[in-house]
């Protein structure tokens, strides 16, 4: 819950959410999340089996895609 003017909270939107709410965002429904991050306007999973995945604002690269465009849903890295 909280800000998500930029994405980082990958519910698909850019909506604010002032509740805590499960959401399942593919790709990564069918994977098990091992770990959760967060940085000031991005946040991200990394899978069990390795793969990383991103959203929010990107305009540094910090989404790991080789790009500037921020995202609202999980995109993974290559």
């Amino acid at each position: 819950c909280g800000q998500n003017d930029e994405g980082q909270l990958f519910t698909g939107s850019i909506s604010n959410e002032p509740y805590l709410k499960q959401t399942v965002t593919l790709p990564m429904a069918t994977r098990r999340i091992a770990q959760v991050f967060s940085g000031a306007k991005f946040s991200g999973t990394v899978a069990s089996d390795g793969a990383v995945f991103c959203s929010g604002k990107n305009n540094k690269g910090q989404l790991g895609q080789g790009d500037v465009i921020s995202r609202s849903s999980l995109t993974r890295v290559n």
